[in-house]
């Protein structure tokens, strides 16, 4: 039985280079939108950092803008059977230049480039998420404010929860990442049911 359903198909996120190369590399993927402006951002984007430390992510692609040789140290600590991280942290940016994507995300976010403005307008769209001041260049109906924290199941690319920022809020430890992996047994458990 060694038929993987999700591999089988292509996945509805797979349209998103950025977040692709995250789920293809990691266990668990925290899709983060935010902007350095906002003041709802920054205490939610320093508790990513105290508990997410860069070496327990995925590192970026390599041609990102990260240190060679931390790259490859962490690369050699890949936490998971099969060579997966744990987690990731993709980094979807709010902010009106390409400045804020060197000094506002934390060490080893994958933040998608400013300058893939269609991958990122995608994904906010995709997700109904953006800043208040976007709202009508966006052209969009939004569910979801900045700051917010997808959490995504690498393999299957479902959802585990909208709700990561207020889990973080709740947890500000690495229960917080264990609260998700039980959402994904969970998930995937009932997919595994009534498939």
């Amino acid at each position: 039985d060694d038929y993987n359903f999700y591999e089988s198909r292509k996945l509805p996120l797979s349209q998103y280079p950025t977040l692709q190369y995250a789920l293809d590399n990691a266990d668990i993927v925290g899709l983060y939108f935010a902007a350095s402006w906002c003041p709802m951002s920054t205490p939610i984007t320093e508790l990513l950092g105290r508990v997410f430390p860069p070496e327990m992510l995925l590192p970026p692609p390599p041609g990102h803008t990260e240190d060679k040789l931390q790259q490859q140290q962490q690369q050699q600590q890949k936490t998971l059977e099969g060579g997966k991280h744990k987690f990731a942290i993709v980094f979807v940016t709010s902010d009106r230049t390409a400045e804020t994507l060197t000094s506002y995300p934390k060490p080893n976010w994958i933040s998608v480039p400013f300058d893939s403005t269609e991958e990122r307008v995608a994904l906010k769209k995709h997700f109904a998420v953006c800043a208040r001041p976007e709202l009508e260049e966006l052209g969009m109906e939004r569910k979801y404010e900045i700051p917010s924290l997808f959490v995504l199941d690498g393999e299957t690319h479902g959802l585990l929860t909208t709700h990561g920022t207020k889990d973080l809020q709740q947890y500000k430890s690495l229960q917080a990442l264990e609260h998700w992996k039980e959402l994904q047994h969970l998930v995937r458990a009932l997919q595994d049911k009534y498939s």
